[in-house]
């Protein structure tokens, strides 16, 4: 298969050599992720940890009050609720992307390369928790997987791409 440098659509044709469409120049399309969105995903990651520090300033956490958790663990389970309706918000509802996305340039897509349900950008939000939690096997897997799709990315049927130019 292979996808036009202009306007990135993808040809079925492989003897093709320029899009049916634009007339742009065609080139193979390379199994396996782009080890840069793997680096956007850091800058992403350190961003939005960075902005959810700044949201928790502004709203200190122990004004939440009404966020479950006891004395004990209640800096880190307030924290981790907050960073999920940040995700929530920005990327489920807005559907435009945490602050990392949008300054890194990267998109949520399904499988297909969609716009994926709003069903699975919720099941992902929730399973980013996870996701951190476990960073011991989710950080090895963005590097070792051939796809680099992280534990919330698998279980939502979701990956992590550049967003194309428009």
């Amino acid at each position: 298969m292979k996808r036009c440098r202009s306007c990135q659509r993808e040809e079925l044709d492989d003897q093709a050599h320029f899009c049916s469409e634009c007339g742009g120049v065609l080139e193979e399309i390379k199994k396996g992720v782009d080890p840069r969105v793997n680096l956007s995903r850091f800058g992403e990651a350190f961003i939005d940890m960075m902005t959810i520090t700044f949201i928790s300033h502004v709203i200190p956490i122990e004004h939440l009050y009404w966020l479950p958790g006891d004395r004990g663990s209640l800096e880190f389970d307030r924290a981790m609720i907050l960073f999920i309706i940040y995700s929530v918000i920005f990327d489920s509802v807005f559907r435009i992307g945490t602050v990392g996305k949008i300054i890194m340039k990267l998109k949520v897509v399904d499988l297909a390369d969609k716009e994926p349900e709003l069903w699975r950008l919720l099941l992902r939000s929730v399973f980013k928790v996870v996701s951190l939690m476990l960073w011991f096997i989710s950080l090895p897997m963005l590097f070792v997987s051939l796809d680099g799709r992280l534990i919330h990315d698998r279980l939502a049927g979701t990956k992590v791409i550049f967003k194309k130019k428009a």
